[in-house]
């Protein structure tokens, strides 16, 4: 359902509502004021709601199913995304949003559900991933991640690690032959998961896959790159994704980098890493999404989380220098090229060293001149006179 539905009409709301039209999304605006604005000069592709406030959600990412209250009545709605924004009465107030927290437009606070994005500082940033969620098209519990009972020991390192408290624990019992325990077995709610692969990225015993972005596709896409080029990059499907398409229409990245799209950054495991260098990847670029950008909230935190246990290994193989990670907001196209280059000019030059050493380590040593070599006197030889 290629349609989205903002709530408040403040003027960051304004903004995501102004680019999700731009981008050609339909609009549903819903505020419990009535913005002082003359209907006939709205844009083609919205449709403003007010006075009225959402009296429920009902459905899932992808398929929501909203009921708006307003004076004298009920509309419904289908929209495929929610934006949740500063309303008038928010901006007039100063009071801020988020998840949890009140909205005069809302019956109920706003839940964390997938398909469902706050409009932060950035109104811009918040319609490009709801476009981007529209634009994948995967909906319903078959893009949430799963976990594999016969794999699971109960670590629950996924739940940990996940903001949307999708992940659960039922009571097991383990038996793992030399020794049996009593645990937790994960479970994750189809519902509530975003599908930003932490948790997969997290399970060192691969018990939990993303089917949209499974551990086995992954891989097979980092071999396909390197049979290619040394030079890999894993980039976030939203912000940082929006930054590298528009430097590649500008056809102003430097060639030579093959780039694989993933849902977050998060997705990407330490197991990944280690094996992209193996490979030989020189240099392994991270491109994800500034913390004020972060679809997903906060999982920049697992990468830097992940990379901070890697270095005592990573500096010990002397491969510290060639993982490079740069966060962008959507707006970054400039910083994108230049880190990019950067990267790129240090492998070369890394690489120009290493065989100039190497040419030099295999030109033989001049022979050093022969010692002189000691005639005995006459008289010490034997047989002398």
């Amino acid at each position: 359902m290629r349609e989205a539905l903002v709530v408040g009409a403040g003027a960051q709301s304004r903004v995501a509502m102004q680019e999700l039209v731009a981008r050609g999304v339909p609009v549903h605006i819903v505020d419990s004021a009535s913005p002082a604005r003359d209907p006939s000069q709205l844009p083609d592709g919205l449709r403003v709601h007010a006075p009225a406030r959402v009296a429920l959600i009902e459905g899932g990412a992808g398929e929501f199913d909203v009921t708006l209250e307003r004076l004298g009545g009920v509309d419904r709605l289908r929209v495929g995304v929610i934006l949740i924004g500063p309303g008038l009465s928010e901006e007039q107030s100063r009071s801020g949003i988020g998840w949890g927290l009140p909205h005069q437009s809302m019956a109920a606070p706003p839940r964390r559900v997938r398909g469902a994005f706050l409009v932060g500082a950035e109104g811009v940033a918040a319609a490009g991933s709801a476009e981007a969620f529209l634009d994948r098209d995967v909906t319903g519990p078959e893009s949430a991640a799963v976990v594999d009972p016969a794999v699971c020991i109960g670590c629950l390192k996924c739940q940990r690690v996940c903001p949307y408290d999708a992940v659960g624990g039922e009571p097991e019992g383990f038996d793992l032959g030399r020794f049996s325990y009593e645990g937790h077995i994960a479970r994750v709610d189809p519902l509530l998961c975003t599908s930003c692969g932490a948790c997969a990225a997290a399970c060192m015993n691969l018990a939990v896959d993303l089917p949209s972005y499974t551990s086995a596709e992954l891989e097979a896409a980092l071999s396909a790159g390197l049979a290619r080029t040394q030079s890999i990059g894993f980039v976030c499907n939203w912000s940082a994704y929006r930054a590298y398409d528009e430097a590649a229409r500008a056809k102003a990245l430097p060639a030579g980098l093959v780039l694989i799209r993933v849902p977050c950054l998060a997705r990407v495991s330490p197991a990944l890493v280690e094996h992209a260098l193996e490979r030989g990847a020189d240099p392994l670029v991270l491109i994800g999404c500034r913390e004020d950008g972060c679809h997903y909230r906060a999982r920049r935190a697992v990468l830097d989380e992940s990379l901070l246990a890697m270095q005592p290994s990573l500096l010990a193989q002397g491969d510290l220098d060639r993982v490079k990670a740069v966060w962008l907001g959507v707006a970054d196209k400039d910083l994108l090229i230049s880190r990019v280059s950067e990267a790129l000019d240090e492998q070369k030059v890394a690489k120009e060293e290493s065989e100039e050493r190497g040419a030099r380590e295999a030109v033989p040593a001049p022979a050093s001149a022969a010692a002189p070599v000691s005639v005995p006197a006459p008289d010490d030889m034997e047989g002398g006179p």
